[in-house]
Parts: structure tokens; sequence; C-alpha cells
């Protein structure tokens, strides 16, 4: 039954890919998941952190001269920007500032006395937009917390564009029955990461963008297309006005790691495979069997490997519309026989 639906699953992909062409796609979603998003968050989050401060700070200077003509700090940024509607130059240093979220942050003020008062800037989705909680009080004096739950969030978002970058590859590997013998061996080529950063460095700056990755292919009906457009979605890229234009990039020489660890690997599978199969109990026993293909391909014992290989593709098979879909039950055995 599954090796039909591999075969319909093959039959219904979009035609017109050349090999190499498949392998090029396959190549750059792998250095965009394994390499290139991650260093990228990373810095969009540092990114936002140091404007929220800065935002917070220039809050709370404008928030003691409102205090100092009307006696009480504040109570909403509704206040305060009346106020510097009026007062713009008490408020010149928060110019361009619209009193509402801005670059994944949103703000609020609590605690307004005619004696205190706080500024508070958290991520409007943590761990996505952001990964800390700033506050800031009547004196200036500005505290920063990690934001609870970031991580973990963060962590969820990744794995959604890790199994959605799992589906589009097995869709391409399923698009010529030679790809998948072949890819491992092109992904984890010394050329692939530099390839694949190139062609997404669209202005030859060398450095890639946020912009680049969204405008490299923005055709819906191509696999790549569809696939950075989830890109775009689960990094809530532009989310509580984010300008993401300005975001800054990264040079090929902060990329490290291997781009085809996370699906070409014994190891890249079976945490792929935790992530799909829902009852742990399975995922253990199915995890197994890659490691013993693994041991088996350390000592050489290809057939050994094989065999190993085809315990798990048959467990996945009877597993699919139990404990996995059938359509990660593809992806997975699709991924197994790159290995």
């Amino acid at each position: 039954m599954m090796t039909n639906l591999v075969a319909q699953r093959r039959s219904s992909q979009q035609p017109g890919f050349t090999l190499i062409e498949l392998l090029v796609v396959i190549a750059i979603i792998s250095v965009l998941i394994g390499l290139l998003l991650l260093a990228m968050q990373k810095v969009r989050l540092t990114t936002h952190r140091i404007t929220a401060k800065t935002n917070l700070q220039n809050l709370a200077g404008a928030a003691q001269i409102y205090g100092a003509v009307h006696g009480v700090f504040p109570a909403t940024l509704g206040d305060l920007a009346n106020f510097c509607a009026t007062h713009p130059e008490a408020c010149r240093p928060l110019a361009g500032f619209p009193f509402g979220p801005t670059e994944g942050y949103i703000y609020f003020f609590t605690d307004a006395t005619a004696t205190t008062w706080n500024g508070h800037a958290e991520p409007a989705f943590p761990g996505v937009t952001g990964n800390v909680s700033l506050a800031v009080d009547q004196t200036g004096n500005l505290t920063e917390l990690p934001m609870p739950g970031a991580d973990e969030a963060e962590q969820r978002m990744f794995d959604n564009i890790r199994a959605e970058a799992a589906d589009t590859i097995a869709d391409l590997l399923n698009l010529d029955s030679s790809a998948p013998s072949q890819v491992r061996d092109f992904v984890e080529s010394g050329n692939t990461v530099p390839d694949a950063f190139a062609r997404l460095d669209a202005n030859g700056d060398g450095l890639v963008t946020f912009e680049e990755i969204l405008d490299f292919d923005r055709d819906r009906s191509s696999p790549l297309g569809r696939f950075l457009a989830i890109v775009g979605t689960e990094m809530k890229l532009g989310a509580a006005n984010e300008n993401v234009s300005a975001l800054p990039g990264v040079t090929l020489s902060s990329l490290q790691g291997d781009p085809g660890a996370l699906f070409f690997s014994f190891d890249g599978l079976c945490s792929l495979t935790k992530q799909f199969v829902s009852q742990d109990g399975i995922a253990v026993s199915l995890c197994a069997k890659l490691d013993a293909a693994m041991a088996a391909a350390s000592a050489g014992d290809l057939g050994a490997k094989q065999g190993a290989l085809q315990a798990y593709e048959n467990e996945i098979s009877a597993q699919a519309g139990k404990t996995l879909t059938f359509r990660r039950a593809i992806t997975l055995m699709t991924l197994a026989k790159t290995l």
C-alpha cells in the first residue's frame, strides 16, 4: 500500500526538473534549515532586543518630562503619544516611534503614579520575534529577563519549518528515482554551502538577508516558493510592524556545520522520526533500527545496514495512519533511501 502511495506521490509532482536542478533546490533548502535560518534568527533577536532597549529608554525620558508637566506619570502609551504630539521638543528621541507594536515588540506602562512608573517591552511572539522581557522604571533603570516560554516557542517554530522542509525535500526526491542515491553526497560536498549562499545573495554584497530569502522564489506554485512562504509565516516575518528589509544579514563565514545532518544522516532521521511519530515507544523502536543501520554502516557491513533500514521502512509502513500520517510516513521512507 505504501509503495503505491509513494508512486502516486511521484506521479502527482510538478514535472520539468532535471536531476541537477532537483539537487540544487534540495541543497538550498538544506543550507537554509541547517545553517542560515539559525544564524539569521540569532541576529534578528539581537537586533530587536537592542531596538527595544533604545525605545524603552527614550520612552522613560519622555515619561519623566510628562511627569514634571502633569504631576503624574503617563498611564498608557496613548497618554504619552498625545503629550508628544503637543510637546514635540520633549519627545524628539521618539520621532518616528509609532506608540504601538514595533520591530516585533509590544510596549505598555504599569504602576503609573506621581512618583512611580514602569515601562515594558515584550515580544509580540515570544521566541519568534524576541526572547527577552525588558522593563524600565521612572529613574531610567533598565532590567532584562528571559521571556518565559521563549526557548520552547523558538524550538517549535524551527521544528515546524524542519518538518515542512522534510516534506518538500521528499517530494523533490520522488520526482527522480536516481535522486535519493545522489543527494547526500551532493549536499555534503564542499561547494554546497558557498554555492547556495551565492545564489541567495541576490545583490552580491556578501550578506544574505531575510528579504533576499523571501524574494528568492515567490512563485507559490513551485516547491521552493511554497516552502519559503511557510518560512515567512512560521517566523512571523513582518509581524508587529517588523521592518524585514532593515534586518541585518549574515556572512558566509558565520555558517558552521553540516547542511545535510538534519535530513541525510541516521541521527537526523531519528530526530525527525521522534517528531513525526506520536507514540514514544514506537519512535524508540524505529530509532533503534536506525542505530543498528548506522552501526552496520560503520562496520562496513552493507547487507546488515540495508536489512536494518528495510526493517525501519517496514515498521514505518505498518504505522502509517496509526502513529503518524501517511504523508509523513512517505517522507521518512523517502529520506531513509538516502542513507
